[in-house]
């Protein structure tokens, strides 16, 4: 259209470069890998993140904080940041830190991290994985499906949780995503998990004696039912 003639190669290289690849399951050549394939093989060395946003309705105004969702692929286990109105590189930085913790704490040896093209991750936070033996893989545009795993997370919390309040304050919207993960990651049943230990916390040990009690959180939310010891 231009009058510009461009080799293949060149071509090529200006794509690698910025990391923008071809839909994977397209081509037969050597090289391609199905998404869902490099997903499925890779799980336990799979970390994905994701933005999302909750509505603060206060006497100022109205503003958007701002949560970091972190989601290892293999064992389900979520990290969520805390509240900010001002997700800057610096913030963001100190979250991937606070992540590198996590996977310490729950002896998750990551290779990959998935994450789409939002500009909030910058250079330096790809710099900052790679300098702990992390790969970052940025997702095609506009495929909201390559993060599958963390926008399924994000959905939950907002469609059981964040959907049904009205927050005042960025510590009330803080408290009730801690609340939900906290729940996600230690009480609640995933199916998923298998029937003999269904929750994600590999600690708890299922209880077939005992009085079934029930515990209701965020003013009837969230539900957990447990055996009170006998």
């Amino acid at each position: 259209k231009l009058s510009i003639r461009i080799g293949i190669t060149t071509v090529r290289d200006i794509l690698k470069a910025e990391d923008i690849f071809p839909e994977p399951t397209k081509g037969k050549g050597r090289g391609h890998i199905p998404w869902k394939t490099f997903i499925e093989a890779n799980m336990e060395s799979l970390i994905a993140c994701d933005f999302f946003t909750k509505r603060i309705h206060s006497i100022y105004g109205r503003f958007d904080a701002y949560f970091l969702v972190f989601i290892h692929l293999g064992s389900r286990q979520v990290f969520c940041s805390p509240v900010t109105y001002h997700p800057d590189e610096e913030w963001i930085i100190q979250q991937a830190r606070n992540a590198v913790h996590w996977l310490d704490d729950l002896g998750i040896q990551a290779k990959f991290l998935v994450h789409d093209r939002d500009t909030k991750f910058s250079l330096r936070f790809r710099r900052f994985w790679k300098s702990e033996s992390i790969r970052c893989i940025r997702t095609p545009f506009k495929a909201p499906k390559a993060n599958a795993y963390c926008e399924a997370v994000i959905g939950s919390l907002k469609k059981e949780a964040l959907n049904h309040i009205v927050c005042f304050s960025s510590e009330q919207a803080g408290y009730v995503v801690h609340t939900w993960v906290t729940h996600y990651n230690t009480e609640r049943p995933h199916r998923g998990q298998g029937m003999n230990n269904s929750v994600l916390d590999k600690t708890f040990v299922p209880k077939s004696r005992g009085v079934v009690k029930c515990q209701r959180k965020l003013g009837g939310l969230i539900t957990e039912y447990y055996r009170e010891a006998a």
